[in-house]
């Protein structure tokens, strides 16, 4: 082969690995785009007491806390909002190695502090401009943890559309006539989108792509795979919960980006239809198992 037909062959490959990839792109896209629109919904607000100390001639943070539940990626995330003053010009706060920004005028301040429980310590430092630091703990005491917990669930268990994300280790395997057979071990990235419509109906768009590949039994090629499915779901109403058994159909599309395509397939796509079991944990986590 000549250097001109090899680097078409570069070209060709690269071509189809961009549009593939491209499409699971446009995946994550329209998920992220259809979560947007829920943001507003997704918010909880309320004021509790805060037992922060204060160090008078210093600064303060005030008692009052409100607490936000914001999105955060595909999930959420309950966070305290405090607001305080910090006297003297030169002097800096950090939380968590993280500066805080101090209003030049009024010295005022407002932080965010991921919640964990009823109870939820941190620590603000102060540094001034001799790099002396001091330390200070505080503690926030959510009364209405367990009411915030609870309204949050069951938001979630409400809502149309769910959104999830995952990362983790495949096992690869592929077998083709008259090529040596391939396996290894991968990361895998995935995504899905899934919107009830009715009650016992539902759509999900979901995908999944080879990110990094940890072990390969060829080294002379270097495999990944991407695949999107679109499909409807009925689940079946003689399962009660917190078991749910679906009947899904769809179609799927899939394919590989193998090293000077020595081997694999591209661009294959078709129907499907599957069973899919799932059960919701107390923690408001969901495991699916499908054949």
């Amino acid at each position: 082969m000549n250097e001109l037909s090899l680097r078409q062959h570069h070209f060709h490959d690269l071509g189809n690995r961009l549009k593939s990839s491209l499409a699971f792109v446009c995946l994550v896209s329209a998920i992220a785009a259809l979560a947007l629109p829920h943001k507003a919904d997704a918010a909880y607000r309320g004021k509790v007491s805060s037992a922060a100390s204060r160090k008078s001639g210093e600064g303060h943070i005030e008692d009052q806390v409100s607490i936000l539940v914001l999105p955060f990626g595909f999930g959420i995330k309950i966070v305290g909002i405090l607001e305080g003053e910090l006297h003297g010009p030169n002097r800096v706060l950090v939380l968590n190695t993280a500066g805080i920004s101090i209003d030049e005028d009024s010295r005022r301040f407002s932080l965010s502090v991921p919640l964990k429980g009823n109870t939820t310590e941190f620590k603000l430092q102060t540094v001034d401009v001799f790099g002396q630091v001091e330390v200070e703990k505080f503690i926030i005491k959510t009364h209405q943890w367990n009411e915030i917990v609870h309204s949050v669930r069951a938001q979630s268990k409400n809502a149309p559309l769910r959104l999830g994300a995952g990362i983790g280790v495949s096992s690869l395997a592929y077998q083709q006539d008259r090529v040596a057979n391939y396996s290894g071990l991968a990361i895998t990235a995935k995504a899905s989108a899934q919107y009830r419509f009715a009650p016992r109906w539902d759509v999900m768009l979901s995908g999944y792509i080879t990110t990094l590949p940890l072990s390969s039994s060829r080294s002379d090629a270097s495999v990944r795979f991407l695949g999107l499915n679109l499909r409807a779901g009925y689940i079946l109403p003689f399962v009660q919960a917190p078991w749910r058994l679906s009947l899904l159909a769809g179609g799927y599309f899939a394919t590989m980006f193998v090293t000077r395509d020595l081997f694999g397939y591209q661009g294959a796509m078709g129907p499907q239809i599957f069973p899919s079991l799932q059960r919701e944990l107390p923690s408001g986590s969901i495991l699916t198992t499908y054949a």
